[in-house]
């Protein structure tokens, strides 16, 4: 892993745990940690205050045979890590602060996408195996059914909403209420959020559309067709 400035490389280090190497990376820069997902097995916790002339690598923690994704929650300081066991669909959100683990949470399938509200302080994950959304508030979950298959997970800054997708469906939650169902294309698979216009964009790998939606109540322009040239 490199530690870059700019266009500068201060330091590299070597993680020795695995390697396969992270699939991932979160940050709390208010309390110093840095979390890397290794691709099986572990998760790497950093302390990005030591000086980048030592290495800042602090500890693994186990985390089961299978990682899946991660999310650093500012409001709380704590890190929500999807993992589990393979091929057994037993999942767990494991729950760190720095080299800590707080909390180790069982789940149905696995939470395969997490994303964080920073302002109002839940994280959503999308639990695909479950037809569910995982919402978390510190280290209480809470389970909200979904009519889908999701593996997904978006903050939405533009409107403070949590974005679960799946098959060609978006549910829209505000914490642990589902506000809204949004039909889209096939297999959704990136967003991107434009604050300044108040409208997200929405990728998909089941075929060559990007929606484009505005602000509450939902407005939904005509989806952009890419073609090659």
């Amino acid at each position: 892993m490199l530690l870059i400035r700019g266009t500068e490389i201060l330091t590299s280090i070597q993680w020795p745990e695995s390697p396969l190497g992270l699939s991932a990376l979160a940050v709390d820069a208010q309390r110093g940690w840095l979390y890397g997902l290794g691709r099986a097995y572990a998760i790497a916790v950093f302390s990005i205050t030591t000086p980048v002339t030592q290495t800042f690598w602090v500890t693994s923690v186990n985390c089961g045979m299978a990682t899946f994704a991660l999310a650093v929650q500012p409001a709380n300081g704590l890190a929500y890590a999807g993992c589990g066991e393979y091929p057994s669909l037993q999942g767990v959100v494991q729950i760190l602060s720095g080299p800590e683990v707080v909390a180790r949470v069982p789940i149905s399938g696995y939470a395969k996408a997490l994303a964080a509200d920073p302002d109002r302080g839940w994280v959503y994950g999308a639990l695909s195996g479950a037809r569910a959304v995982a919402v978390f508030s510190g280290t209480t979950m809470y389970i909200v059914p979904l009519p889908f298959d999701p593996d997904r997970a978006w903050y939405n800054p533009v409107d403070g909403m949590g974005y679960i997708a799946g098959g060609s469906q978006v549910a829209v939650l505000d914490g642990t209420t589902l506000r809204h169902m949004l039909r889209v294309g096939i297999f959704p698979d990136s967003m991107a959020f434009d604050q300044a216009r108040e409208r997200a964009y929405l990728t998909h790998y089941g075929d060559n559309r990007v929606m484009i939606f505005g602000k509450l109540p939902y407005k939904a322009y005509l989806p952009l067709v890419l073609r090659a040239r």
